[in-house]
């Protein structure tokens, strides 16, 4: 192998081949060094593809965290006054106002809000329940009774039940 400079001012190596290697043995050479080379290709390609999936998947979590915000952003303070509302037709659930309240709890669990309403005797799950009495008869650490429904968008609680519990 010498170095040396070129008229263009760049070093350039040259290898000379050993007198004594044959033809075949340099295709041997250049193949191995092409399957190097491919190797290598496969291997970028794939963490790009994986690189994309990872970005594809970080751009959908932010979507879904971005829309929850938003839509918590603006639900989260009328919750109060849903359950007013829910309060207040219990005593006549005939009137027409009872009849507006329906069509619109309808339509906002279409859009995904869910009430929480447990019912006496499930077990307490700290995520979904807010305990704010405790009860003295019932099974140790479930609901005794339901105090305010709680709701929540898809899988995240925006607001737990309000329930009276057993204690443990």
């Amino acid at each position: 192998m010498v170095l040396e400079q070129s008229r263009l001012g760049k070093w350039v190596v040259f290898c000379y081949k050993p007198h004594d290697m044959t033809e075949k043995q340099e295709q041997q050479i250049d193949v191995h060094a092409l399957q190097d080379q491919l190797a290598n290709a496969e291997e970028r390609a794939l963490r790009a593809a994986a690189d994309l999936q990872n970005y594809k998947r970080r751009e959908d979590e932010a979507k879904a965290m971005w829309s929850y915000m938003a839509i918590s952003g603006f639900v989260t303070p009328l919750l109060g006054r849903i359950s007013e509302l829910q309060k207040g037709i219990e005593h006549d659930p005939e009137s027409a106002l009872a009849q507006v309240v329906q069509a619109f709890l309808a339509d906002v669990t279409k859009g995904g809000l869910k009430p929480i309403v447990p019912v006496a005797g499930e077990k307490i799950n700290p995520n979904m329940h807010e305990v704010l009495m405790q009860a003295d008869s019932g099974e140790p650490g479930t609901v005794a009774q339901l105090l305010e429904a709680g709701w929540q968008f898809g899988e995240r609680v925006l607001a737990p039940a309000k329930v009276s519990a057993v204690p443990e």
